[in-house]
């Protein structure tokens, strides 16, 4: 389908967010980016309370949904598959129904690897040095690698189906190295290295300087 493409000069007054990313298998359950974005995107002028934050989600529920990581990670442990699929399911549905209620979707896809990791290892390793150096090689290939994000693809999917906007941080490399099929359902102008680039990006549309997919975009008063 052929982009209509328009500028306009518009506020962020109505606009409501969806943060996506992994949570699950991430080192701090995707809090510690989420408080990141959410600082940023306010100082650009968006409303907080209309920032969707699945760590902190914005619904009365039967249990701490804000400690999913901490009770599947529980479920795991004792096998309790049972008590796993019925949470997941008010999980899911709490987090869909967030992205249904969204204006707009930013994705991150951050990489395993840790900055200091390598030299934590150089510092404590006592083994012989080229096991050491062959070592370093297969953990900087494995820090390469995105954390797994299921439940992120699945909210992509129903973004696009819903025809929203979808901007996403493929973490470090943007486009050179970014799933292609992710690049087709988001669209490879929405797709960026860092959350700095993103900001601008967006901030460059609010202000008439960028156009946007008019298609996609509902502006609302």
């Amino acid at each position: 389908m052929p982009e209509k493409l328009t500028k306009s000069v518009f506020d962020w007054e109505h606009f409501t967010l969806y943060l996506a990313g992994p949570m699950e298998h991430s080192q701090d359950s995707g809090v510690g980016w989420r408080d990141i974005w959410t600082e940023k995107l306010v100082q650009i002028g968006i409303n907080s309370n209309r920032i969707y934050n699945p760590c902190k989600k914005p619904f009365n529920a039967s249990f701490n949904l804000n400690d999913e990581a901490r009770i599947i990670r529980e479920c795991r442990e004792k096998e309790d598959w049972q008590k796993l699929d019925e949470m997941m399911g008010q999980i899911m549905h709490t987090d869909l129904r967030l992205v249904d209620k969204s204006d707009l979707v930013l994705v991150n896809m951050p990489r395993i690897g840790e900055d200091n990791l390598i030299r934590q290892i150089e510092k404590e390793a006592t083994i012989a040095h080229d096991c050491l150096m062959s070592f370093e090689n297969l953990m900087k290939k494995y820090m390469q690698l995105r954390v797994p994000a299921y439940g992120t693809i699945h909210e992509i999917v129903v973004a696009h189906w819903q025809r929203k906007p979808i901007f996403m941080v493929w973490e470090d490399t943007g486009l050179s190295d970014c799933s292609a099929w992710l690049m087709k359902l988001i669209g490879y102008k929405n797709i960026f290295s860092n959350i700095d680039s993103l900001i601008t990006h967006l901030k460059s549309i609010s202000k008439g300087d960028s156009q946007f997919n008019a298609k996609q975009w509902l502006l609302v008063n």
